[in-house]
């Protein structure tokens, strides 16, 4: 049995990024279940997040004015410089830098279990034998068969997306970075973005609280591109690549257990705005690897110590998406085109800075307060947990400390949720 530094599950882009860092002072094994590179993904980010990846090489397309409409009413527009990477490129130039530092990648190799051999310790069995490490990090995203076993998640939702690759332009066109064309619900979402000059991607995705397949998505959204803003260049053209997958929302309670990492999806920070799952995972990285070297050269991979921590604004942020993710998941259809006025409300630059995850504390207070303007409290304690719906409350009255105010507040929602349980057992 070959025993290895690290072990990746998963060869995608957070098990190739984090393998291409890791293997530069550590002996690495990336083990995939498939082939590296048959992607099923495609990865938009801002154009100044990639550069500071230092990937910039990698971009294939960039496009800056983008539109979110909610039935067929007025375009609302969001403007920044957005970017799509080619994603062949890019896993083959992770996958290079591992080989080149003597680790090893091996495809067809699917994970089946785990065993500690004692507390410094872990065999895995795959496909392809017996394996054992000191640290294994699960990059095997939606589907992992770990983080239920170690109970990671407080609360979970999904986002699932099919869609495809088709042979029509973009240039000179409009982005749809979200829009609604019926009111069905579970909510069907539309987006398209440019692959390259000459090839667009076209998704329809649904916002739901379980996990299911996204090809049960394949003939809504069939439905969907012969009604769409671009019906007229896709009529007749037939998908060149399916994509899909699917996005995972949701409140982590830790991104880590003894000898064991979390990240990428199976560490569920994303959104269905602009691939923000692709931005958490090329700007930390570098800094997840940084941690993870040190705990291993320090032997200190206790779920204590092998915990990273984001800092407190990201933290902040992270929060704001999953009330954004809570809000659309709980929603009436009509109290989702109030979710539209807030963004319509909100200024160009908070909505990118929230899609960003990098809002500050007055940004968040203006977010929350508008939030607050139009679902009004009553409302979003019928939406929201206990937990985030109180986030709301103590965000808008944390600069006046009013600790009054908040129980008030408090009270509505409990007033409220005892109303609900009185009349279930009426």
């Amino acid at each position: 049995m070959t025993n290895y530094d690290v072990i990746i599950i998963g060869a995608g882009l957070a098990g190739l990024s984090l393998g291409s860092e890791l293997s530069k002072k550590h002996n690495v094994l990336i083990i995939e279940k498939d082939q590296i590179k048959k992607e099923h993904k495609t990865w938009t980010s801002e154009e100044a997040i990639i550069k500071e990846a230092g990937l910039e090489k990698f971009i294939s397309a960039r496009f800056g004015k983008c539109y979110f409409r909610f039935l067929d009413k007025e375009k609302n527009y969001l403007i920044d410089k957005f970017a799509t990477v080619d994603d062949v490129a890019i896993l083959s130039f992770f996958e290079k830098i591992v080989k080149d530092n003597q680790s090893n990648v091996m495809e067809n190799c699917s994970f089946l279990d785990i065993f500690k051999t004692d507390k410094n310790c872990i065999t895995i069995k795959t496909t392809r034998g017996m394996f054992s490490t000191c640290l294994l990090i699960d990059c095997s995203g939606m589907n992992s068969k770990l983080t239920t076993k170690y109970q990671i998640y407080n609360k979970n939702f999904y986002y699932p997306t099919y869609g495809g690759v088709y042979d029509i332009s973009l240039v000179d066109k409009e982005v749809c970075l979200l829009e609604i064309m019926t009111n069905d619900f579970p909510i069907n979402w539309f987006e398209t973005f440019p692959a390259n000059k000459n090839q667009t991607i076209v998704y329809t995705f649904q916002s739901i609280d379980k996990n299911t397949d996204p090809k049960n998505l394949k003939k809504i959204h069939e439905k969907q591109i012969k009604n769409c803003y671009l019906k007229d260049e896709l009529k007749g053209k037939k998908m060149v690549r399916e994509v899909f997958g699917t996005i995972p929302m949701g409140e982590v309670k830790k991104n880590a257990v003894d000898n064991i990492f979390f990240f990428g999806d199976t560490d569920l920070i994303a959104s269905p705005f602009a691939g923000s799952g692709f931005t958490n995972i090329i700007k930390h990285y570098k800094s997840i690897a940084s941690h993870l070297s040190k705990n291993l050269i320090d032997s200190t991979l206790k779920e204590k110590e092998l915990n990273y921590h984001f800092d407190k604004n990201e933290q902040m942020n992270r929060d704001i998406q999953t009330i954004i993710g809570l809000i659309l998941i709980n929603s009436k259809p009509e109290q989702v085109e109030i979710f539209f006025d807030v963004l319509k409300t909100i200024p160009n630059k908070i909505i990118v800075n929230m899609v960003f995850l990098r809002l500050n504390v007055e940004e968040v207070a203006i977010f929350t307060k508008t939030i607050v303007k139009k679902f009004g409290f009553k409302k979003l304690a019928d939406i929201l947990p206990k937990k985030e719906y109180m986030f709301i409350a103590k965000e808008i009255f944390k600069a006046a400390e009013d600790i009054v105010i908040e129980d008030v507040i408090e009270d509505i929602y409990n007033i409220r949720h005892q109303k609900v349980l009185n009349n279930f057992f009426i």
